[in-house]
């Protein structure tokens, strides 16, 4: 016993059922659009990180050889500072006493005065 397709029974029957089947196709072809979306940003990003990579590795060389250069450049300044302090001492060794002893009592007086302040 086969059952015959029903057919609504009023015209309010079928635009309902018109629309709803309209509309679940009209879903389908979102769903689909999104997905095509989704796969474009995802190649997108996919594309972005290979070159991306190589770029900061790049970048991070760059830096590397910046802060040695920077390095050198500190080591060779003091190096050049630390000739012309002793050639000062040497040709100077009293005033260079002097100035060393007068630095070493501010910095005692320093310390005292941070001492008894942070006592407090």
């Amino acid at each position: 016993m086969t059952q015959a397709p029903t057919t609504p029974l009023n015209p309010s029957d079928a635009l309902r059922d018109g629309a709803a089947g309209s509309s679940g196709r009209k879903l389908d072809g979102f769903d689909s659009g999104s997905r095509k979306a989704i796969d474009a940003l995802v190649d997108d990003v996919e594309s972005a990180r290979e070159h991306v990579g190589p770029a900061i590795h790049e970048v991070a060389a760059k830096v590397e050889t910046m802060a040695k250069s920077g390095a050198h450049e500190v080591s060779a300044r003091a190096s050049g500072f630390r000739d012309e302090c002793a050639a000062y001492i040497r040709e100077r060794p009293l005033q260079s006493m002097g100035m060393a002893a007068a630095t070493g009592a501010a910095l005692i007086l320093l310390s005292s005065l941070a001492g008894r302040s942070g006592s407090r």
